[in-house]
């Protein structure tokens, strides 16, 4: 069942002209299912829903996701969360007895798949219109939630807000954090402030694949997991060298998907989906130029599989800063600014040098204005090597511009440098 935790205050009053095709909901609750006209359905080839790519580095794309695609990731998600995540946190305790907190949006398939497996779980689902960081609170405390499902401001919220002493959130025991890359830092600080919070967990996918393809597994050696977990049921996933030929377990490669979830295609770009797709394997983006990648037309993210089949996601490649002859990571340079107590949020992206390489800049928001650029610069130089320095700058801003699920814009960020010079 559906327990609505917090009304919206921001709906709108319906048009009486709505254009023909849109049904109202009232509508569908009063009819009389009998009296509906039969409508047949190719599962295979049918679209059931329409979300949009993130964006993060060009503009959203409508992705078509079949009925059976959807139904083929919330059913191997919802068992192996069963066996692998609730049942490993509580082997005593009934899936379907677990009340689940949702601040998610539901238009984005991590809010979605999430909503969908717990019904099919059998689960109580509590939802938030949108997030409220004390209702939240009181929500995990009144129905004791034991899994939360993340998204980094959340975890930082967790990690340094003030409000969260004032809540018994002693029911929570491990989380899932996604949409975006997790510091780990962040994670550390959310695990000692939450007294039974045994890990945070993360795991990987993506608009196009229907959802996670990769899912975590409750691992109580480590409360903070370097790796997305294991590859789910039904997923296949190669890593590749600049070759395009697969590489061992442990050795960093271009990654590809593939499997019966696998979107049918983007609306209205049918050049954008031939171009996705290589022998049948999924690759996220377009042509990768990066480093030793240059001449493959493959995933844009980076990754390694270790002895015990986790996956590790590197980075994207199309975010990689290419200085000096080598490759440095954002959201390693993020993770090291996080660490920092007087630091709150950070975005880092590359920007053109005089000599036409490549550098790290960095935008900062901070506690109090007493953190100065200097302090900053003397923090990061004390962890990196020389190439990883913020050589191109750091400014101060108030807030890191981010999707609903967290993602760091980085175009935004590089319009927002442009406006600096």
């Amino acid at each position: 069942k559906i327990v609505v935790a917090q009304l919206s205050d921001r709906s709108k009053k319906l048009p009486s002209n709505l254009p023909s095709g849109i049904t109202r909901f009232d509508e569908v609750l009063s009819a009389n299912p009998k009296a509906l006209t039969e409508v047949k359905i190719d599962v295979k080839k049918d679209v059931l829903i329409l979300p949009y790519s993130s964006g993060t580095t060009g503009p959203p794309k409508g992705v078509k996701i079949s009925h059976e695609q959807f139904s083929t990731l919330v059913t191997v998600t919802a068992f192996h969360s069963a066996k692998h995540i609730y049942g490993a946190l509580n082997p005593n305790r009934e899936v379907a007895s677990e009340n689940v907190l949702l601040s998610l949006p539901f238009s984005f398939m991590y809010g979605c798949s999430m909503l969908q497996m717990s019904l099919v779980l059998g689960q109580t689902v509590i939802v938030m219109h949108h997030f409220d960081e004390e209702v939240y609170l009181q929500s995990i405390q009144d129905y004791k939630i034991h899994f939360l499902f993340l998204l980094p401001p959340i975890s930082i919220m967790l990690a340094n807000s003030p409000n969260v002493d004032k809540y018994d959130l002693s029911s929570v025991e491990g989380a899932l954090s996604s949409g975006a890359p997790a510091s780990a830092d962040i994670c550390y600080k959310a695990i000692n402030r939450l007294p039974n919070l045994k890990g945070i967990y993360q795991g990987y996918g993506m608009t196009e694949t229907s959802g996670f393809c990769a899912f975590p597994v409750i691992d109580k050696t480590n409360s903070v997991t370097a790796h997305s977990g294991v590859i789910l049921p039904n997923y296949e996933m190669k890593l590749v060298d600049s070759d395009g030929v697969v590489v061992p377990f442990g050795e960093p490669g271009e990654l590809l998907l593939r499997a019966p979830a696998m979107m049918l295609g983007y609306l209205g770009r049918p050049e954008a989906t031939a171009s996705a797709f290589a022998d049948g394997w999924y690759k996220t983006g377009n042509n990768v130029k990066v480093g030793i990648y240059k001449h493959l037309k493959v995933s844009g993210d980076l990754a390694r599989i270790d002895d015990n089949c986790y996956v590790h996601i590197i980075c994207r490649l199309k975010e990689v800063i290419k200085t000096q002859g080598w490759q440095v990571a954002p959201a390693e340079l993020e993770d090291i600014l996080l660490s920092h107590l007087e630091i709150v949020d950070a975005g880092v992206i590359g920007i053109s040098w005089d000599d036409g390489d490549e550098v790290p800049f960095a935008f900062v928001v901070r506690k109090n204005n007493n953190l100065s650029k200097d302090d900053v610069h003397e923090f990061v130089n004390g962890k990196v090597a020389e190439y990883k320095r913020l050589r191109g700058g750091i400014k101060f801003v108030d807030a890191i511009p981010k999707s609903v699920t967290g993602k760091i814009l980085r175009k935004t960020l590089a319009d927002m440098y442009k406006n600096l010079i």
